[in-house]
């Protein structure tokens, strides 16, 4: 197989043969002007923001609770980019002025129809996308977002992020408790490569017919950049 063929055909559309050519791709397609002098991480976040706002017009909404199926399609639409992920075992709590919901690791012993008793997110490098918080809508009886990309705490700490709702209400992820397997089952490879291609598909489309690369939606314009200890 040639290099252009092992190349996107988003990126091939650009004239980008090159994984590494990511500033060129971005130049072209949004029209940013100062394209050539954004880094790489900038790039990313453009497209962690676009991914996180459009996951939900592909994959069906009956999903927004399956966080293992959800982090690991977003894990397979991102290796499509050339984006590096992992997946994240973590402990997420809802801190609201009166009371803490937490979900993730609580020891729960899954029902007869299986299940697993953890919580899982999609990170790439200093971000991370949640796309199963809507488990706080019936728990706490309050909106939530479907998605959120979350910035991630860089110092040591036992707090991996924060997002936050309103004036009182935030959502905080932890690493999982101790003596726990954080390990993530599989899922049905079969569905993971349905909606990961209708995803892709989704978004080539958007980037070639788009001069902008992330809209103006204000819950994703509001990256929380809080460090621990500010």
């Amino acid at each position: 197989m040639s290099k252009e063929r092992r190349i996107p055909a988003f990126f091939r559309l650009h004239g980008c043969f090159s994984k590494f050519d990511t500033r060129c791709y971005v130049g072209r397609v949004t029209g940013i002007e100062n394209w050539r002098e954004m880094n790489s991480d900038e790039i990313k976040l453009r497209f962690l923001q676009l991914l996180t706002r459009q996951y939900y017009e592909v994959v069906p909404k009956k999903y927004r609770t399956f966080c293992v199926f959800n982090a690991r399609l977003i894990q397979i639409v991102l290796s499509h980019y050339f984006i590096h992920s992992e997946l994240m075992p973590c402990q997420i709590w809802l801190s609201r002025p009166d009371d803490c919901i937490a979900l993730g690791f609580l020891g729960s012993k899954p029902g007869p129809g299986g299940g697993w008793d953890g919580h899982v997110a999609c990170r790439a490098g200093d971000y991370f996308i949640d796309a199963s918080v809507y488990h706080f809508n019936e728990a706490a009886s309050m909106d939530m977002p479907d998605a959120v990309l979350v910035q991630r705490f860089n110092q040591l700490s036992h707090v991996l992020g924060r997002f936050t709702i309103s004036d009182s209400n935030l959502l905080w992820w932890h690493q999982p408790p101790d003596g726990v397997d954080p390990t993530p089952p599989q899922e049905n490879q079969a569905d993971l490569n349905l909606y990961a291609a209708q995803l892709i598909q989704h978004l080539d489309a958007m980037l070639a017919n788009s001069r902008k690369f992330v809209g103006t939606h204000a819950e994703y314009d509001r990256i929380d950049a809080t460090k621990v200890g500010d």
